[in-house]
């Protein structure tokens, strides 16, 4: 089961994670994509299935930090901030430019949550470096400020704004799933931050 999650991360070695590589899922759909939600939540778990070991997760998580500070710099025909958007194509990370259910705003706070959990493991091996160049640079012109902070900004910025639900059916701004995963991300954000 492990080579099969590993499987669909780091697409093309530039760092997506996959759905599925099922393109013909009912005979119509594909989820050959790299979701937001999805993806932050993989990372996470590769982590722990990994136990948070550095030699085991470093060279798949620098990968996923480099995918999310360039989709962060992807411009969006959806008419969304880049940091709500729900899927990118593989392996390049171009916007999903067709119909679906935007913004899902709990994206930015998942992928926030996910990197905050790297950048303790960082810490705790001296890789601070790392994580001011990359994560939380201190500097808005260097990855917008880094890949957690920009997010986090978001999660500010959105966190009672409508957004689709996790089945992608409704809108509203008062989705338990989101609240508390943006409670989350901030708190945990508050402390990375310090």
């Amino acid at each position: 089961m492990y080579k099969y999650f590993m499987n669909n991360i780091n697409i093309g070695g530039k760092g997506g994670v996959l759905a599925s590589p099922d393109t013909n899922v009912n005979g119509g759909g594909s989820y050959y994509y790299a979701w937001a939600r999805d993806g932050a939540l993989s990372m996470r778990a590769f982590m722990e299935l990994n136990d948070y070991d550095l030699s085991k997760i470093d060279a798949n998580m620098q990968s996923y930090v480099r995918w999310i500070n360039h989709i962060h710099s992807e411009s969006d025909p959806n008419n969304v901030d880049i940091r709500g958007e729900v899927k990118f194509n593989l392996p390049d990370g171009d916007v999903f430019d067709k119909g679906w259910c935007r913004p899902q705003n709990d994206g930015a706070a998942l992928r926030s949550i996910a990197l905050i959990k790297y950048a303790d493991v960082l810490t705790k091996n001296g890789k601070e470096d790392y994580i001011k160049a990359n994560l939380w640079t201190g500097n808005a012109g260097s990855n917008f400020g880094g890949a957690v902070k920009y997010d986090l900004d978001y999660v500010v910025e959105k966190w009672n704004d409508q957004t689709c639900d996790l089945w992608e059916e409704i809108r509203a701004n008062d989705l338990f799933w989101n609240r508390i995963t943006a409670r989350h991300a901030l708190k945990i954000g508050a402390a990375f931050a310090k």
